[in-house]
């Protein structure tokens, strides 16, 4: 009796081996084997620990109606049952089914509440998790770290700190959450501030710190980060990789892949990216070949390369090539065709593709619009299956572009919800066809909306204060608003926008003062410059364009266009001053 007691038992453990491996490998002919082999023993089809496991295997492979067949066989299902349930319900992202499963439990513990709660929270209902956590026993460290991370998602940083200090006791979990919250909302310096109250730091805490500072272009902070690392794991390797490679780093890049441990496919991808960011297709080429397997990514970001860089038909022949297509490179193809003059090869393909979002919509709008079809481009939204801003926004920008101020006025009416994008859109089509005082009319419009500007805002309405006369002034309070009620920074754009209308102008005392003042690196100023030097030719003031092409050599010895547009200044005034060029 004995012996046949270890037998059974000896069996039942082999058995729960094999469903633990089948849902580690999401193997579902294996579970229906096991399964079949459970069903056929009278003593190990009624034990409730196989039959757990069994709902378990089944969940982790996708077949929640196997799951759920194999629990109502259950005898007598125990909390631990219910909970197995719950959770196959939730990770098949099932949510209203998992509720319905909370609901009908006879007892729920802290996992059944932690469980319920967290999907709600990490699907971004917010509201329902909340009311949850307000009838939960307890508050879990599990879901209010999910509660924080579900903040973070939906930009709510307030209340991802209140939840975050709400915890009765904090793990690692649940401190990496605020930091990522943190993160993810443009707030890395609180981040660091966080990170250097925790007690510990493990190397998910160093890698989603430095991942956050890679992500925002900070890669010197980023690459020091890296450096102070006790330990790398594959993901940081990549990501430093990465941010150097996106940023156009060569050598650090070329570094950094030197000296990783072990590449992975995205390693490689990194590298395509770099070169092709560079222009050097030939090193990218190379790169790709000695791969030692791609992906669709890796097919992806040479196509990018290619198309970016102006090799077109290349970048035909590769698409051509490709084993796998993405719809991002389908729709990439429709740019490239569109770019390259074929708009009946962008409609072809457009057409060809197995599905299509509302990007390649819009791609397929921006062709027609960019080869001067604006009634194909019009066909093509009205026949949209869902229009969304961009799509809204394309349109109305193409009508304002093509002095069409009538038909732009029509679309931005017909907009149901109107964010900043298309605010900006019409805001700019009134101040570059010269309707200064209505530009600036719609932005004080947008404001009483409730919508915030951004950079793209003050760049409009300052073109707009230029028409209308009011540079000075206006342009000031624009400044100094900019910065203190709305908290936009100023950027090398702006100051570049506001010299260049002091010049168009005809003020270019002031311009070239203004120029000399801005607040950027001397570097920075080049574009500044070369915009005062094009003004100067329309005033006809040569002595001050050898003056201005002079700072702008500084800065930039090699650009032919300066010499040129200098040369033709003093041809045109008849001053042939072969010497100051």
């Amino acid at each position: 009796m004995r012996w046949r007691q270890r037998r059974l038992n000896a069996e039942k453990n082999e058995l729960a081996k094999l469903l633990q491996s089948c849902a580690a490998h999401k193997d579902v002919a294996r579970t229906r084997i096991v399964h079949r082999t459970i069903t056929a023993s009278d003593r190990h089809s009624r034990s409730a620990f196989l039959l757990n496991l069994l709902v378990h295997a089944y969940a982790q492979c996708g077949c929640l109606g196997d799951a759920a067949a194999v629990f109502a066989a259950l005898p007598r299902p125990n909390l631990f049952s219910w909970n197995i349930l719950l959770h196959a319900h939730i990770c098949n992202g099932q949510i209203q089914s998992a509720w319905k499963v909370f609901h009908a439990m006879p007892l729920r513990d802290a996992v059944s509440w932690n469980n319920i709660t967290t999907v709600y929270a990490s699907h971004g209902q917010l509201q329902e998790a909340r009311l949850l956590l307000e009838r939960t026993p307890s508050w879990s460290v599990v879901c209010l770290s999910s509660l924080v991370n579900g903040c973070a998602q939906l930009g709510d940083i307030d209340a991802a700190l209140f939840y975050f200090h709400s915890m009765p006791t904090r793990n690692e979990v649940s401190w990496n959450a605020i930091i990522q919250a943190t993160t993810q909302n443009g707030h890395p310096d609180d981040a660091k501030y966080v990170f250097d109250k925790m007690p510990l730091w493990g190397i998910t805490t160093w890698n989603i710190l430095f991942y956050a500072c890679a992500q925002q272009g900070r890669v010197l902070e980023a690459a020091r980060i890296f450096c102070t690392m006790p330990e790398h794991n594959l993901m940081s390797w990549n990501a430093m990789l990465a941010a150097f490679a996106q940023y156009g780093h060569q050598m650090q890049a070329k570094c950094c892949f030197d000296r990783m441990p072990e590449r992975n496919i995205g390693a490689w991808n990194s590298i395509i990216l770099l070169h092709g960011n560079l222009g050097l297709l030939t090193l990218a080429h190379l790169a790709f070949h000695k791969m030692p397997a791609w992906d669709v990514i890796s097919w992806n970001t040479l196509f990018r390369a290619m198309y970016q860089n102006g090799h077109l038909d290349h970048a035909t022949e590769l698409f051509l090539s490709m084993p796998e297509r993405s719809i991002v490179t389908w729709t990439s193809m429709i740019d490239v065709h569109g770019q390259g003059g074929y708009l009946d090869r962008a409609v072809e393909t457009f057409n060809s593709m197995p599905c299509r979002d509302v990007v390649a919509w819009n791609a397929l709008i921006a062709a027609n619009v960019l080869n001067g079809h604006l009634h194909g481009a019009a066909v093509v939204f009205t026949s949209m299956p869902l229009h969304e801003a961009f799509g809204w926004t394309t349109m109305l920008a193409t009508y304002a572009g093509q002095g069409c101020m009538e038909k732009a006025c029509e679309m931005f009416e017909s907009l149901s919800k109107r964010n900043v994008v298309s605010w900006n859109a019409m805001i700019q089509a009134y101040a570059q066809s010269g309707h200064g005082f209505e530009a600036l009319e719609l932005y004080h419009e947008m404001l009483l909306c409730g919508v915030m500007p951004d950079e793209a805002s003050f760049k409009s309405v300052m073109v707009a204060c230029s028409y209308v006369g009011m540079l000075h002034d206006t342009c000031h309070a624009l400044l100094v608003s900019m910065a203190s009620d709305f908290d936009v920074a100023l950027s090398k754009d702006h100051f570049n926008c506001i010299a260049d209308m002091l010049g168009r102008s005809g003020q270019l005392d002031r311009a070239e003062e203004f120029v000399h003042n801005m607040p950027v690196p001397p570097l920075e100023k080049a574009t500044a410059w070369s915009a005062l030097l094009g003004n100067c030719k329309l005033q006809q003031d040569t002595e001050r364009a050898a003056r201005v092409a002079e700072y702008a050599l500084e800065l930039n010895p090699g650009d032919c266009a300066t010499y040129i547009l200098l040369a033709n200044l003093f041809a045109s005034s008849g001053c042939l001053q072969d010497d100051s060029v």
